[in-house]
């Protein structure tokens, strides 16, 4: 009878707006179709879609957040086996997939420092091994003075390195005698 139907789908439509309100889509989902199919109505098609767009909307949004969540993998992974320019490209990806988060920033400036400070060194290293083969080539043709000069700036730039200083101390020896 009508009067038992229009109590059925009440009490649906209610059960449904509770299991929305506690954020169950699915199952307010649920009890919104079955509303539909003891009445079909505008207002449980409205509260159908509405719901359908809730459970699109968080699919996707986990879908996101599973996205970023393996982007941030492969960067520490990238990072922990030392392809940091690789890392950085994952953390980039990241930030472009979710801006709002800090955390990738944050680890792309770290590596961008470890970068900079490798490059530091490496320049460093060429500057100190092009200074000694400099000394060497010229002590090899008796130039001593210019030679020992090389070694003296070798020296300043890795100055933890006891060959330059070893040089030297020949130099001046081959100078005195």
């Amino acid at each position: 009878n009508e009067a038992e139907r229009e109590k059925q789908y009440a009490a649906l439509i209610v059960e449904g707006d509770q299991a929305n309100t506690a954020k169950k889509l699915e199952d307010a989902l649920s009890k919104y179709q079955a509303a539909k199919g003891v009445k079909d109505t505008p207002e449980v098609k409205a509260k159908i879609a509405a719901v359908q767009d809730g459970i699109n909307l968080a699919k996707s949004e986990a879908d996101k957040d599973a996205k970023y969540k393996s982007l941030i993998a492969d960067a520490e992974s990238k990072f922990a086996s030392d392809d940091l320019q690789g890392a950085i490209d994952k953390y980039t990806e990241a930030t472009t997939l979710d801006p709002g988060k800090p955390e990738p920033a944050k680890k792309i400036a770290e590596i961008q420092k470890i970068l900079e400070e490798r490059n530091a060194n490496q320049a460093k290293a060429d500057q100190y091994a092009s200074l000694m083969i400099a000394g060497n080539d010229l002590m090899a043709a008796n130039d001593l003075e210019n030679a020992k000069t090389k070694f003296q700036e070798a020296s300043t730039v890795d100055a933890t390195n006891p060959e330059p200083k070893a040089k030297i101390t020949e130099i001046e020896k081959l100078i005195a005698e």
